[in-house]
């Protein structure tokens, strides 16, 4: 239902802004911006035309500061009375939620005449609902935020949907985006059939996961690599097209309706750096089929090598690289694969994890509930009953938070107080064994990637409190008799903000969250700012090398230096020093602060808050 609400706020109400007026003083989507608000009444002005009783629009260009604020004093249009300048956020707020929503967390204070050199650090910046709400917390870790960063009134219930697309929408394009500049609407030759009307279904999404999908089946299908690689990398290129300005995946983003849109201007189509005619005419088919079918994909489907592969990679820990040397050894069934593996012959690929998959096939290709997933909590919570002297907080996690009907595992995020979590796994295996819910396991553990200097006598590092985290990759029997998948994460409670973000999910969700703190943002310089300023020990790190991610303690010392980032893991919000290319910060980590210096956050929100970004529901989190 919270997902549905804002594409229904998309359709036109020609009233919303009748007896407004607008001048826009600097957007990124002016152009767009006039005719949606034209259409639903507006009148919108020559820019910097201002007279009594115009609302003044600023974007969050450049222009939407300093620059703005100076011409205006030039133009004597500063002090006129009566002029009331927003943020382009209010009227897009507006359209997508189908009424006019609470302008005043929107509104921006006009400097004083002469003061307009300093409008910028006076401009308030507005905090989205779902973001101030985390404030009662985080002020005892932070300390509270100024007064200009919390407005008046908060926005209403659809401003806070807003605010989580628009962060959903960040977080996607900076990820997306990090190496390449995003291109502009200017690049983009607009038409009025084009920003008109949006269509019934959200096209964009639908043609990306097909052409997902077919990079998938290139990437399985190993007879013809280089031509395979060339295709796949022209379906990429038509992704990272409709994912990024002016088209997008979120709701209210421009929709392709015309494969000529992406198609390159050397081949008759609108941008400069488009798609080819090959991979437009797939888009072009996928548009026009009414079930959204890819012949191509369906071909590949149906080849009788794709169709090994496929099977191949339903194996738990199964990756298409591991399937292509199991055909290449002349394997073509799961029962060939089983045979070998039980067999243990020369060049098998056979992983703990994969070894499991392969003894289990059958029984985790079926189906998990949402009863059974509770039911195999409530199973792990009795088996463990009497181990309570360990503090066990169990909470189901992944794809149950988010909300799907059923999946193939069951992620099961377990908390402790103990500092030892090692032993503690050990005694949950065996409870669980004892119990009769562990039918077979395989184990794991991450130390983190920065433990500081090691001490003489642990060189080992098996001392207790050096293991972040523990994982136990199970194969469990769930009420009712049905064998399956459990992955039970182990952390220490201290992380639990962090781990819950970890393992809520989804992938693609997390690496975009942790690829965040590389973009600099006015939140996150307020969120290093409220760190402590006193001197603390640092860990000087190596680059990374050979692209592996690892990081080799150099030594550690004393730091005056500022931290300009944070790296996020799921088990804390570190403050870290990161090399610079131009302008940009890179994933380069010079040195990163010690442990206790560390964010502490109680909750999912804190960090979201200290990110700078509006909190997102665990069911929205699907990209």
């Amino acid at each position: 239902m919270a997902a549905s609400s804002p594409r229904r706020g998309l359709e036109k109400n020609t009233k919303l802004f009748s007896g407004f007026h607008f001048v826009f003083l600097g957007s990124k989507h002016a152009s767009r911006l006039k005719t949606l608000l034209e259409e639903r009444g507006a009148v919108v002005e020559d820019d910097f035309s201002l007279s009594m009783g115009h609302y003044g629009v600023l974007g969050e260009g450049a222009g939407s500061g300093k620059e703005v604020f100076r011409k205006l004093e030039e133009k004597g249009l500063l002090g006129i009375k009566g002029v009331t300048f927003v943020r382009s956020q209010w009227l897009t707020s507006s359209i997508k939620a189908g009424k006019l929503v609470n302008k005043e967390a929107y509104v921006v204070e006009a400097p004083q005449r002469g003061d307009a050199e300093d409008a910028v650090s006076r401009v308030p910046e507005t905090i989205p609902s779902s973001q101030v709400s985390a404030l009662t917390n985080f002020t005892q870790t932070l300390g509270s935020l100024p007064e200009s960063n919390t407005p008046a009134s908060l926005p209403d219930l659809d401003g806070k949907q807003v605010a989580v697309q628009e962060t959903l929408r960040a977080l996607k394009d900076h990820w997306m985006n990090f190496y390449r500049k995003p291109r502009s609407e200017s690049q983009v030759t607009e038409s009025p059939d084009l920003v008109r009307g949006e269509p019934a279904v959200p096209t964009n999404r639908i043609v990306v996961e097909k052409l997902k999908e077919l990079v998938d089946a290139y990437r399985s299908d190993f007879r013809n690599d280089s031509a395979g690689g060339f295709r796949a990398r022209a379906s990429r290129h038509a992704i990272s097209v409709l994912s990024s300005p002016p088209f997008g995946l979120c709701d209210g983003d421009r929709q392709i309706k015309d494969a000529k849109e992406i198609l390159s201007t050397k081949h008759g189509g609108l941008l400069p750096r488009g798609v080819g005619p090959k991979t437009a005419e797939k888009v072009e088919e996928i548009l026009a089929s009414p079930s959204h079918t890819l012949g191509r994909l369906e071909d590949m489907a149906s080849d009788p090598v794709m169709r090994v592969i496929d099977v191949f990679t339903k194996v738990w820990g199964c990756g298409v690289e591991i399937a292509k040397s199991w055909y290449s050894l002349g394997h073509r069934t799961i029962a060939d694969v089983q045979e070998a593996a039980r067999q243990n012959r020369g060049g098998m690929r056979v992983s703990p994890m994969i070894r499991l998959g392969i003894k289990y096939y059958d029984d985790l290709q079926r189906p998990v509930s949402r009863d059974q997933m509770e039911g195999a909590r409530a199973a792990f919570v009795e088996a463990t009953r009497e181990i309570a002297e360990e503090g066990l907080e169990v909470i189901l996690a992944g794809s149950y938070r988010r909300g799907k009907a059923s999946t193939h595992d069951v992620d099961l995020l377990v908390l402790s107080s103990s500092v030892d979590l090692q032993a503690t796994m050990g005694k949950i295996a065996k409870a669980m064994r004892a119990s009769g819910l562990l039918l077979d396991f395989c184990e794991g553990k991450s130390r983190g990637k920065s433990k500081g200097k090691l001490e003489e006598d642990d060189e080992e590092d098996e001392v207790a409190g050096r293991v972040k985290s523990c994982m136990l990759m199970s194969i469990i029997k769930f009420p009712g008799g049905q064998v399956g998948r459990a992955d039970v994460k182990l952390y220490h409670k201290t992380s639990r903000a962090f781990a819950l973000l970890h393992c809520t999910g989804s992938a693609d969700f997390n690496r975009a969250m942790r690829w965040w703190p590389l973009r600099e943002t006015r939140e996150l310089a307020e969120s290093l700012k409220s760190l402590p300023t006193q001197s603390a020990v640092r860990y000087f790190l190596t680059r990374k090398k050979d692209r592996e991610d690892q990081q080799r303690l150099l030594h550690k010392s004393w730091s005056d230096d500022a931290p300009n980032s944070f790296k996020l893991t799921d088990t804390e919000l570190r403050p870290v020093l990161r090399q610079r290319r131009g302008k940009r910060l890179t994933r380069n980590i010079i040195w990163e602060a010690a442990e206790e210096d560390c964010v502490k956050c109680e909750t999912e929100e804190e960090v979201f808050r200290v990110l700078g970004l509006a909190y997102v529901p665990p069911h929205l989190r699907k990209m």
